[in-house]
């Protein structure tokens, strides 16, 4: 149960520092730039939702403050049963409810899972260990900076902990005692929790504190928030840039994809807060229930496609094959673990990244999440082709290579639909709020005929199931004792000139393999099994290029 929870809420975003990271360390081989990209993407994305999260702290802060008059006058007239009657009765009126108070802890609230999917992916991250950047000799260990008398002390922690306290100063300034006290012990926490921790850990939750700092500082001085984003997402993509040119790594596509991207995604709200400037509008009405719908129900087919349907059609392909021989689980259960994932990023996080938005952005993002949803559904469904062999953790063998053809096709059919998408849902919502339940109930039929395709393979092959099948008393030949029979034998991974040696030192050996033939000096046609094997078995007619697969399209290594 708890590693469903920890899938559900925590490992979306440790995905997303993860990705982050990996894609940093691509581009830029330094581990502390690769942290300071982290945090940086992870601030930026989290801001409208950390500013919502302030917003409400802060009503229910100056909500607190007009009622305190009558409340205290309450406490110190009445006791016991009638002061609670008073009070409940004083709340209904002012329409407020106790528990609201709970509404100042928002904010830490928010903290928590970011802090521990980071401090579980840093503290476990081996690209740290033994990295150095400027000042700190080792991520992957506490900074130990300073000795004295023989004790070493930790200077990272110490200087996170007092940005922490500058940062909520700044913040509280105008707030009562008591949260300035809040705001002492929980920078205390993290010191003590963060003391002996990695420092590349330390420094990631340092740049976050500074980030909070600058955020605290000009949020009270920009009004609008977009400003901030993008000049962070510009910024980024300029120092990323440079360090991919100062690197050698800006001739690698991917690198260049990622910069555009970043630069392009920091200019939209810019440009929408400029588009509004030119051409204002009325402030915009709530959400209606159609749009929420049309989220809800996009965000449950995005899970269900990325987490059940395409995981389990591959598994529905060949499912033996996803069965690990003498331990056998059914490999249903590996998709159980990935569709929680699923919903947690889509359903969720998208809810409450929608829910701690502005209203113009709830309305964005209801036709971003169902124009994803189709895009998702459409490309999963159409452009499926057999890419390569994969193993029982659904990995790729090889890399995947696609053409400049399958991609300029896949693109335009995207933005065929994109199109479509954007313009049915300006026409009418009731009508997008139909398709898209029709989608929904199309993808959970198609899934739940996966689900029944994989268990009638596996319920028909009852031997998968036995482990004592697969031991090695199990295991028969059968030979031709009139015809010739041959067998060949394949030294995977092992080296051909060695075997006359280890005859010679192994005796036993050589008797046990007489009668075989020993070829030296062979080398096989590919660096696998499946590529190496047929050419030996057949001749070189048989190599990957001369041979189709299944479904009649060449084949390549």
């Amino acid at each position: 149960m708890i590693t469903y929870l920890y899938a559900l809420i925590i490992y979306p975003i440790e995905m997303l520092i993860e990705t982050v990271f990996s894609l940093s360390m691509k581009m830029v081989p330094s581990a502390g730039y690769a942290i300071i990209f982290v945090s940086s993407a992870v601030q930026l994305l989290a801001l409208p939702m950390y500013k919502r999260a302030d917003e409400i702290q802060e009503e229910e802060r100056r909500k607190q403050k007009e009622l305190s008059e009558w409340t205290t006058h309450i406490k110190k007239t009445f006791k016991g049963d009638e002061q609670l009657m008073i009070l409940s009765e004083y709340y209904r009126q002012n329409d407020y409810q106790p528990w609201y108070s709970l509404k100042g802890m928002f904010p830490l609230l928010l903290q928590i899972p970011f802090f521990i999917a980071a401090y579980h992916f840093l503290s476990n991250c081996e690209a740290l260990k033994g990295a150095a950047f400027y000042f700190i000799k080792d991520m992957g260990t506490p900074d130990q900076m300073i000795t004295i008398s023989g004790v070493s002390i930790n200077v990272l922690p110490i200087l996170m902990t007092l940005i922490n306290l500058a940062s909520g100063f700044i913040y509280t300034r105008e707030l009562a005692l008591k949260d300035r006290v809040q705001l002492i012990l929980t920078a205390g926490i993290f010191l003590v929790l963060l003391y002996n921790s990695p420092s590349g850990l330390v420094f990631y939750w340092t740049l976050n504190n500074c980030f909070s700092l600058l955020k605290n500082i000009f949020m009270k001085l920009v009004r609008h928030p977009h400003i901030i984003i993008s000049a962070g997402s510009v910024l980024f993509a300029c120092v990323y840039c440079y360090k991919c040119y100062t690197y050698g790594k800006w001739e690698e596509e991917s690198g260049r994809i990622v910069m555009i991207t970043v630069f392009l995604l920091g200019l939209i709200p810019l440009a929408g807060m400029l588009f509004e400037k030119i051409r204002p509008t009325k402030t915009a009405d709530d959400v209606n229930r159609d749009e929420r719908q049309v989220f809800i129900l996009s965000a449950i087919i995005l899970a269900v496609t990325t987490g059940a349907l395409i995981p389990i059609a591959v598994f529905a392909s060949s499912p033996t094959e996803f069965v690990i021989k003498g331990f056998y689980v059914n490999p249903l259960y590996q998709a159980v673990y990935s569709f929680v994932t699923a919903v947690g990023i889509f359903v969720l996080w998208g809810s409450i990244f929608f829910v701690f938005n502005t209203i113009n952005a709830q309305k964005r993002m209801c036709i971003v999440m169902f124009v994803l949803s189709v895009c998702t559904l459409v490309d999963s469904q159409f452009f499926r082709e057999h890419l390569n062999n994969m193993s029982i953790h659904m990995f790729y063998n090889r890399i995947i290579e696609i053409t400049t053809r399958q991609k300029m096709i896949n693109l335009a059919v995207l933005i065929v639909t994109c199109c479509i998408c954007f313009f049915m849902y300006r026409k009418s919502i009731k009508v997008t709020e139909q398709v898209i339940t029709v989608l929904l109930t199309v993808v959970v039929v198609m899934t739940g005929y996966n689900i029944y395709l994989v268990q009638k393979t596996l319920d028909n092959t009852p031997h998968i199931k036995d482990d004592k099948y697969y031991t090695e008393s199990n295991v028969h030949f059968t030979l031709d004792r009139n015809g010739k029979n041959v067998v060949v034998l394949f030294l995977d991974r092992a080296l051909g000139p060695y075997v006359p040696y280890i005859f010679n030192e192994r005796p036993e050996l050589a008797e046990e393999y007489s009668g075989f033939t020993y070829y030296p000096n062979t080398v096989a046609y590919g660096p696998h099994t499946e590529t190496g094997g047929p050419p030996i078995m057949g001749g070189y007619e048989y190599t990957p290029y001369n041979t189709k697969d299944m479904t009649g399209d060449e084949y390549y290594a």
